[in-house]
């Protein structure tokens, strides 16, 4: 049987996926099919495989948290993988949940916050330069990796700031330097 402080954690770490994806708990669990649930489910089952590699948690511990089969699980790590490759705002968040995972970042905001239709996400780094704590990205924000030369390319910018009403007077002044262009 299971150490049932391990399947706490992992059940309250995949709950913490869904509220940052944007579905429920249930919907992991059940094995809902939308692509915003799969794309959670393979989240959560990448981070709780990265989250200890010294001693990783085991495939079928890893299917029964999130709903699939351990051969489903293997595959959902792999589809990570990918996606953590080629879509930046899926690696940002995995990096997150494994940050959090591993005792190193703050739970999220319960609500989600947005301004004139950009996401607002508190994220402090381990660092001392709280400059960049607050993070707002555009809402048809886009990045692909363009190879080692460019990098990471986004299509709209992300904005930082050390608190919310910086970020929000960011995003106000990036409004009115778009209404300046278009004038």
């Amino acid at each position: 049987m299971p150490d049932r402080s391990i399947i706490m954690l992992g059940r309250d770490l995949v709950e913490e996926t869904a509220n940052r994806f944007d579905c429920t708990l249930e919907d992991i669990e059940q094995g809902n099919r939308l692509p915003h649930v799969t794309r959670a489910r393979y989240a959560a089952a990448w981070v709780l495989r990265e989250r200890n590699r010294d001693n990783p948690t085991s495939y079928p511990s890893i299917g029964r948290l999130v709903g699939c089969t351990h051969s489903s699980a293997m595959r959902g790590i792999e589809r990570a993988n990918e996606l953590r490759s080629n879509d930046f705002t899926f690696r940002l968040e995995t990096d997150r949940l494994l940050r959090l995972a591993q005792g190193k970042a703050p739970r999220t905001m319960t609500e989600p916050r947005t301004h004139r239709g950009w996401r607002i996400q508190y994220d402090p780094k381990p660092i001392p330069d709280r400059r960049y704590d607050w993070i707002a990205s555009h809402p048809d924000y886009e990045a692909s990796y363009e190879g080692p030369e460019d990098g990471w390319v986004g299509s709209h910018p992300i904005l930082h700031g050390a608190t919310e009403a910086e970020l929000r007077a960011e995003i106000d002044a990036w409004f009115d330097e778009q209404m300046g262009e278009a004038a």
